[in-house]
């Protein structure tokens, strides 16, 4: 089990990059906010120092790392070494395909920028100290009232909102890959119902930022937030409604 490395003012930061430019330049950015960052020049110095040290609270790897590259690194931590540290994989504009982009896998953009640092500040906050278990993100109270508390209806409209959101969220990603910021909004906009349904107040504040008031620059970040509190509420339904095994 992971323990708590820093708070969320001093985050340790693993952060894989062969390209030392892009290195100096992350380090320097990050030298403002007191970050203590680890620097690895390929993915097996990354696992190395991963098995021998406690997890930091966040890894940034390239894309292209070798051996392994950003994805496959990220699915090993996962499943051979049970390490659930969140990862952003950093990659050049427009060098994602429509596979990767349909991932789960959260990103962020070279070369490094103040953008760099909204996304990884909002990345450390979604990730931070879990919530107690009793702490849910989502309400059925409407749904049960609505449905006389027929379990069967609200199996049904769990896996609706668990495969809707899905699916559009991925839309989201392939349409901001494309810096089609009308779609996103659009999207957006659709999926709010969805979330006010099993009353996440937090998902509809987002869906209304993305809708009316983000910018071009901060639309990126903000889709990130909404993918992080989904990811989020679909394991608090998962873990806390055993009884709706297909969901």
């Amino acid at each position: 089990m992971k323990q708590q490395n820093q708070s969320l003012n001093r985050p340790k930061i693993l952060f894989v990059e062969n390209d030392i430019e892009l290195t100096q330049r992350f380090l320097q950015l990050a030298k403002t906010h007191h970050w203590t960052i680890i620097t690895c020049p390929d993915s097996m110095a990354a696992i190395r120092y991963l098995k021998g040290n406690s997890e930091p609270d966040l890894l940034i790897i390239e894309k292209n790392a070798k051996p392994m590259n950003g994805f496959q690194t990220s699915n090993y931590l996962k499943s051979e070494l049970n390490i659930q540290v969140p990862v952003l994989i950093s990659h050049e504009p427009n060098d994602l395909d429509d596979n990767e982009v349909t991932t789960k896998t959260m990103f962020i953009e070279t070369p490094f920028s103040t953008k760099s640092i909204l996304v990884i500040k909002s990345t450390l906050k979604n990730h931070a100290q879990p919530k107690p278990s009793n702490d849910k993100h989502y309400c059925l109270n409407y749904l049960k009232q609505l449905s006389d508390h027929n379990e069967e209806f609200l199996h049904t409209s769990i896996q609706l909102f668990s495969d809707s959101i899905s699916e559009k969220l991925i839309e989201i990603k392939t349409a901001l890959s494309k810096k089609d910021y009308k779609t996103v909004r659009e999207i957006g906009h659709n999926i709010k119902p969805s979330f006010e349904m099993l009353e996440i107040t937090n998902g509809r504040d987002l869906c209304d930022k993305l809708v009316y008031t983000a910018t071009e620059k901060e639309i990126s970040i903000v889709v990130a937030q909404l993918s992080t509190l989904f990811y989020t509420v679909n394991l608090q339904l998962k873990n806390d409604l055993q009884k709706y095994a297909t969901l």
